[in-house]
């Protein structure tokens, strides 16, 4: 752990601490010790709406119910053809 090959973690938890502290978290895009109160719930707000991939009188299929054993070469969707009447964003 140590150029002296000792196992106390307490002699180099100081620099690892620092070490931390200066390199830029790829969550946030900052370095922890540059962050600010007011940065903290930036990452977390929403983003908008999604893009909504159907459209009202498209043709769609349901994806059947899988069991543990079901064969993958099964098909995995239904047989019946349905007509999408409402769409619900969110």
């Amino acid at each position: 752990m140590t150029h002296k090959y000792g196992h106390r973690y307490v002699d180099v938890l100081k620099k690892a601490v620092k070490g931390i502290k200066i390199t830029v978290n790829r969550g946030i895009g900052k370095k922890p010790v540059d962050v600010q109160h007011e940065d903290f719930f930036v990452p977390y707000m929403p983003q908008g709406s999604a893009k909504i991939k159907f459209s009202k009188g498209g043709h769609v299929r349901i994806a059947s119910k899988r069991g543990h054993f079901d064969k993958g070469y099964e098909q995995g969707w239904t047989t019946e053809v349905y007509v999408i009447s409402q769409i619900h964003p969110g």
